[in-house]
């Protein structure tokens, strides 16, 4: 018997959305045009909640968490993102600041189950 996670789901949008500020996922379209000279494709956007925290010293190796990098607790609609959060993904906060996600670590008990929340790793 597999366990339905969208109660928790509901309750760390709520959560996340309470607390957190609203951001916009962008996505790179997919290109268009001659193989040998793309054009960029128009980008794809979604609304998320998001509460940027900074790694501890503890979790910073310097190899793969580094000096600058954020954790973002982040909550979306899966549906209006296709595939959830993505490597390369943008979270724009602002027109001056923007996150490229590094590692988007979906909590996700069961397997191909409801996404609780993104614990990801970003950039800038």
């Amino acid at each position: 018997m597999t366990r339905d996670y969208t109660p928790q789901a509901r309750t760390a949008a709520r959560l996340v959305g309470a607390n957190g500020a609203p951001v916009t996922i962008r996505r790179a379209g997919a290109p268009t045009g001659d193989p040998w000279n793309p054009t960029p494709g128009t980008p794809i956007t979604a609304p998320a909640k998001t509460v940027m925290l900074e790694f501890s010293l503890r979790e910073r190796d310097g190899t793969n968490i580094l000096e600058g990098d954020r954790k973002a607790l982040l909550t979306l609609d899966n549906a209006t993102l296709t595939g959830g959060l993505a490597v390369g993904d943008m979270i724009v906060v602002s027109a001056s600041e923007e996150w490229r996600v590094v590692d988007p670590r979906p909590l996700q008990p069961a397997p191909g189950g409801v996404v609780v929340l993104y614990e990801a790793q970003v950039r800038r």
